[in-house]
């Protein structure tokens, strides 16, 4: 049986579980959590790089606007986290080493191009746009342009 799956006899779920999912979770949430306090900063940044108006907002539309971008970021981190686990196991099940500086560099490259799209949601809600309307507006130029800075961070962060 494995381990998402068992369970013990009195229906609580095994400590295996957590210890499965925590690694995948714990960062996801946190992160999520760590955005809404700042989140008027990325608007404003957003407003000033699009030469709009900066917003005003009261400290609940603030809060509002932050918990809806949450989920957002949260996703984004969990799905880095996943990628990179993954490709971190078929690169050391296949070699039986620790990855290389390619391998790193390469398990980057794949995180930061999966990311684009979250954060390309991201960035349209601190304008206001719809997941929808911001997926439309990520652009090949803007996606190829985003992807190497991700990923040149993404791989210092992961060194």
């Amino acid at each position: 049986m494995s381990s998402l799956s068992s369970s013990k006899a009195n229906g609580q779920p095994s400590s295996n579980f957590w210890q499965t999912i925590a690694p995948y979770t714990i960062p996801a949430i946190a992160g999520g959590l760590a955005v809404i306090p700042p989140f008027y900063g990325f608007i404003v940044k957003s407003a000033l790089q699009t030469e709009m108006p900066i917003p005003k907002m009261s400290f609940l539309q603030i809060l509002k606007e932050g918990c809806k971008a949450a989920p957002t970021l949260a996703a984004q981190i969990l799905l880095q986290t996943i990628v990179e686990k993954a490709g971190r196991s078929i690169y050391e099940i296949a070699d039986k080493t620790p990855l290389t500086l390619p391998q790193r560099f390469a398990s980057a490259m794949t995180v930061a191009a999966l990311s684009v799209p979250a954060l390309a949601i991201f960035n349209g809600q601190t304008t206001g746009r719809s997941a929808k309307k911001s997926l439309r507006h990520l652009y090949i130029k803007q996606a190829a342009r985003s992807r190497p800075e991700k990923q040149v961070f993404y791989f210092y962060y992961k060194l």
